[in-house]
């Protein structure tokens, strides 16, 4: 190796490292927008109307059809995205089983929210609509909820609306049952086990009672149970961070950005994940994902006052109505918001920093990681030294042999 050309090399390596900040700076740093697949639609509500179709109820059709009109657009909210259900209810008297609780071959099921839907229940209502004896009006919600099990339509909220000549008095549902049992009504060991699971899992909300006419009605929100204390934490497993920040790791590409979230074995299944990737108020990347997918996001630089913001659409797997999503609109431990920490730069034999051009030259023959690019110029830069050592002392040698040469022709 001539003199010249170890200098030459010497320049370059040196240069390489007071492009430590310049690099990035000559870089276009432009925000880069992205927004992927959507989440969707799991906003629905489902109105369930109860109607009393027992044999007290006779004589009151025409208030009846006036209730259920009025209906719509008040009580029931006017979004046709919602659904609609209506379903008679009443035990017979030669059917005296709570199998029979239920008219459902007078009933609509699940329908998207119309005027429609009531107009075409309201014109069964006659003389002969109402045929049973019994009522069962304390037990009908839980009840009703098992009707619509497993259907394939989500829904985010459930709103049961009864409408009967009886008021309900708020007494015990267990005992309700036990006391119709002896009365001769049958399946109420069925019964008894379909309440305590509902109460296992949900609550009744009261929202309203009135009186109108002859009528009561009575309108009620499904809620499950623990809901508004729930955690995110309890369903899902998160990568670890520290004082709320997520680490942003440098690599030969950029500042990376990987944040994966795994499922837990309980009562809920994680649905969506919304991820919204901010930098201050502008908006990197939007996302909706599985669970378990992995999120990403490469930044050309090392960036400032950048949050992640991560929200879960999940399903409650209650054996029941088994389509309910719980959202983090209505439930704010079903959300997290995250700041961002980015990894430094390392230095090359404790001093020099690792400039994003030597990382690239150091990940573009495989060493990716910042401490395998560090690892990788601290060898080249020690054998650089070791070759500068020995040449050095090869000059030296030869240059004292060339003087003691010298001397020897003087002496001579």
């Amino acid at each position: 190796m001539t003199k010249k050309k170890l200098l030459v090399g010497l320049l370059l390596l040196f240069g390489a490292i007071s492009m430590t900040t310049s690099y990035a700076q000559m870089k276009d740093a432009q925000a880069k927008t992205i927004t992927e697949n959507s989440n969707t639609e799991f906003g629905s509500n489902h109105y369930v109307i109860l109607v009393d179709a027992s044999g007290s109820m006779r004589g009151n059709e025409a208030n009846l059809k006036r209730v259920l009109a009025n209906l719509w657009g008040k009580t029931i909210s006017s979004n046709k995205k919602d659904f609609i259900s209506i379903v008679p209810f009443g035990i017979d008297k030669d059917k005296q089983s709570f199998q029979n609780h239920f008219y459902l071959d007078r009933s609509i099921l699940m329908q998207r929210n119309s005027t429609d839907v009531i107009e075409k229940f309201s014109a069964k209502i006659d003389g002969h609509f109402f045929s049973g004896n019994w009522t069962g009006l304390s037990v009908v919600n839980e009840r009703a909820l098992y009707l619509f099990k497993n259907t394939s339509k989500y829904v985010n909220q459930m709103f049961f609306i009864t409408i009967s000549d009886g008021f309900y008095n708020g007494s015990n549902p267990i005992e309700e049952v036990e006391r119709m049992a002896k009365s001769g009504i049958r399946a109420a060991d069925q019964v008894l086990e379909e309440i305590n699971r509902f109460n296992k899992y949900y609550y009744i909300e009261h929202i309203e009672s009135k009186r109108i006419g002859s009528l009561y009605l009575r309108v009620v929100k499904i809620v499950p149970t623990g809901s508004n204390n729930l955690d995110i934490n309890s369903i899902a497993d998160f990568p670890s961070v520290k004082d709320g920040a997520i680490d942003v790791t440098r690599s030969s590409r950029g500042y990376v950005l990987d944040y994966t979230i795994n499922p837990k074995e309980n009562d809920f299944e994680i649905l969506n994940v919304d991820y919204t990737l901010k930098q201050g108020d502008a908006v990197l990347k939007t996302t909706s994902q599985k669970v378990g997918e992995p999120f990403s996001y490469t930044f050309d630089k090392e960036s400032e006052a950048c949050t992640l913001e991560v929200k879960f659409s999940v399903l409650y797997k209650d054996g029941i109505y088994g389509r309910l999503i719980l959202l983090p609109e209505n439930i704010s431990g079903l959300q997290k918001l995250y700041y961002l920490n980015f990894e430094g730069k390392k230095n090359i034999l404790l001093f020099f920093p690792l400039s994003d051009f030597m990382y690239k030259i150091a990940g573009g023959i495989g060493f990716s990681s910042q401490d395998a690019a560090v690892a990788f110029w601290n060898v080249v830069f020690l054998i650089l030294v070791l070759l500068m050592a020995v040449f050095f002392v090869v000059r030296y040698i030869k240059r004292n042999k060339v003087n003691r040469d010298s001397n020897n022709v003087i002496i001579n």
